[in-house]
C-alpha cells in the first residue's frame, strides 16, 4: 500500500516506526504495520510511504483481497473502490537505531 504524507509527517518519521491501520469494512480493530519511505529521484514524489505486508492472517488476507480485487467487494458493478483506510501514527522508538549503534556489539533477533 503506497500513500502520500505531508511534509510535517515525512519529517517526523524515523526508521523502525510503525502505523496503526484501521479498515472498518474488514475489522473494528486497528492493526500495526511497519512503514517505509519510498525512495524517489523525483522531488514531487519524495513524500510517499509504503506498507508492505504478507497476507497470512484473517485481516491481512481480507485486506489483500479487497485491494487486489476491489470489484469483488463493491456494491455495484460500476463502482470499483479500494476500502476506506485510516492510518494513525507514527509509533515506536524513533531513536532505537542510534541506541543500538552506541554499543560495540548488537544482537538482532527476528522470528
Amino acid at each position: 500500500i503506497t500513500f502520500e504524507v505531508d511534509d510535517e509527517a515525512a519529517r517526523q518519521y524515523k526508521p523502525g516506526q510503525y502505523v496503526k491501520l484501521s479498515v472498518p469494512s474488514i475489522s473494528g480493530i486497528s492493526h500495526p504495520f511497519t512503514v517505509n519511505p519510498v525512495l524517489s529521484r523525483n522531488k514531487q514524489e519524495s513524500n510517499q510511504m509504503r506498507l508492505i505486508f504478507r497476507a497470512t492472517g484473517q485481516f491481512t488476507r481480507s485486506l489483500s483481497k479487497s485491494i487486489l480485487d476491489p470489484a469483488a467487494s463493491a456494491s455495484s458493478e460500476r463502482t470499483v473502490l479500494a476500502p476506506h483506510m485510516v492510518m494513525d501514527g507514527f509509533y515506536g522508538q524513533s531513536n532505537l537505531v542510534e541506541k543500538v549503534l552506541g554499543y560495540d556489539v548488537g544482537v538482532i533477533v527476528a522470528g
